[in-house]
């Protein structure tokens, strides 16, 4: 048995702030596995390494932690009538890396010259996305920000989440953001 085997609790400051979490390790004969547990969460522990150290043992392994923000709702507004004044709705606005996109569409082209160069999968995608948004956003202003020479950028309005996720789940080299929209029924208050 490996002398790294059992259940550790351990402290750790990350940049996500200071992580309380238990491992356990398992030697199986042929290597180890394991798990991280921590704030109601599990999870697996990948390329664990063990070997000898000045002071003893030296283990390191790869493992997965992801920080989710929960936006707060925003509570409706009502008239002393109970009569709606305000109250928010959920859209998403797209975004997209146009540089990553043409670094990566080209270097899949340059693999198989049978997929489309980048200016040809930004034209097919601006396309699609004015399909999909008919009346909210033209082709060409998608073309616009697909083209732009930057890392990272915004397009097209604020829509509906369902249509985000028909473009996303299309195209995966497009993204969508949560936004909250504010409606006012009766007009400004």
């Amino acid at each position: 048995m490996h002398e790294i085997t059992g259940t550790w609790r351990l402290r750790m400051k990350t940049p996500l702030g200071t992580i309380d979490a238990v491992y356990r390790f398992t030697d199986t004969g042929g290597g180890l596995t394991g798990t991280a547990t921590g704030a109601g969460e599990e999870v697996p522990l990948r390329e664990i390494t063990s070997e000898p150290a000045a002071d003893g043992r030296r283990v390191t392994w790869k493992q997965r932690i992801t920080k989710d923000s929960i936006p707060a709702e925003r509570g409706s507004f009502l008239d002393r009538d109970g009569n709606v004044l305000a109250f928010s709705t959920e859209a998403r606005q797209l975004y997209a890396n146009p540089r990553m996109l043409t670094d990566e569409q080209n270097k899949e082209h340059a693999k198989d010259p049978t997929k489309p160069t980048a200016d040809q999968k930004k034209r097919q995608i601006a396309h699609y996305v004015a399909q999909v948004l008919a009346g909210q956003v033209s082709e060409q202003e998608v073309l616009d920000a697909l083209f732009k020479d930057v890392s990272f950028t915004y397009f097209g309005p604020q829509i509906d989440p369902s249509k985000a996720r028909q473009i996303t789940e299309k195209c995966p080299q497009i993204g969508s953001e949560y936004r909250a929209v504010r409606e006012y029924p009766a007009g400004d208050v």
